[in-house]
């Protein structure tokens, strides 16, 4: 599978360091992209208006 390729691929390259960051930042962006996560992880999530059902569960559960 590609995806596997890619993450054996990251392993093997350069560790972030602190000077290498732009580069690393890229590779993990792209392989959260190629195992299309990417928007999962940086979605916003809209809060649901106070009243609704919705929003009276989630305050169930959050408490």
């Amino acid at each position: 599978m590609a995806s596997k390729q890619i993450v054996a691929d990251l392993n093997k390259g350069e560790k972030l360091d602190g000077d290498n960051y732009d580069i690393w930042h890229r590779k993990v962006q792209y392989m959260l992209d190629e195992q299309e996560v990417l928007e999962t992880l940086t979605a916003v999530m809209a809060r649901p208006a106070q009243g609704t059902a919705q929003f009276e569960k989630d305050q169930e559960i959050y408490e």
